[in-house]
């Protein structure tokens, strides 16, 4: 994100906000989990592949939610590289069938009864699931805050301003209404790549000392 805490402008432009060295520790980062999560407004704007380049120790399942009340794109970059890394969608019963074209191509459909974190979490953790990395977008960041389930945080800050009331900050959701009983983090690492700055810590949602 930049400094101002952005991580789109209001065109919805993105691409590059951090530099090559933040890219490359978020690479390692990847290599370091067993899935990562998006959303259909991140596949659909961002096109991504969600591969770890170089491999890392583990290959993480690609992971996108949908409600699947809109098609997602026939073509896309994940499609494109099935063969490179397991992917996933995870979408209600009630439409898992509009989603077969994805199946015919290799995606693994998982159909539950709701879209509730919490319902997500559990699917993940019963196939053993133990690092899961949330990478986007908002919306979907905002959802897994709101539930208390986000326990570690990882931010790579550009030295970039972007201002704007339309462009897009990290987290959406709900939000907290006191600040004072927002969730902490703890236990901080930072560490300098290039221009950019990267942070992380364990979420803690308990009193800081």
């Amino acid at each position: 994100m930049s400094l101002d805490g952005k991580v789109a402008s209001f065109t919805g432009s993105s691409q590059w906000i951090t530099g090559e060295g933040s890219r490359v520790r978020a690479h390692l980062l990847r290599g370091t989990m067993d899935g990562i999560v998006i959303g259909r407004g991140t596949l659909t704007i961002d096109n991504p592949i969600l591969t770890t380049r170089p491999p890392g120790p583990r290959v993480a399942t690609r992971i996108v939610l949908t409600h699947a009340e809109t098609p997602l794109p026939d073509e896309c970059r994940l499609l494109r590289t099935i063969d490179e890394a397991p992917l996933m969608v995870l979408c209600p019963t009630a439409n898992a069938s509009r989603l077969d074209a994805w199946a015919c191509r290799g995606a693994e459909i998982v159909s539950l009864p709701d879209m509730q974190p919490l319902t997500i979490a559990q699917e993940w953790g019963r196939r053993g699931m133990t690092n899961v990395l949330i990478e986007g977008g908002p919306g979907v960041l905002g959802t897994f805050m709101d539930a208390g389930l986000i326990d570690e945080a990882h931010a790579f800050i550009a030295p970039k301003l972007i201002g704007g009331s339309g462009a897009f900050s990290p987290i959406a959701g709900m939000g907290i209404a006191d600040v004072n009983k927002s969730p902490r983090v703890v236990d901080w690492q930072v560490e300098s790549l290039g221009c950019d700055v990267y942070l992380n810590g364990r979420v803690t949602r308990g009193e800081c000392m």
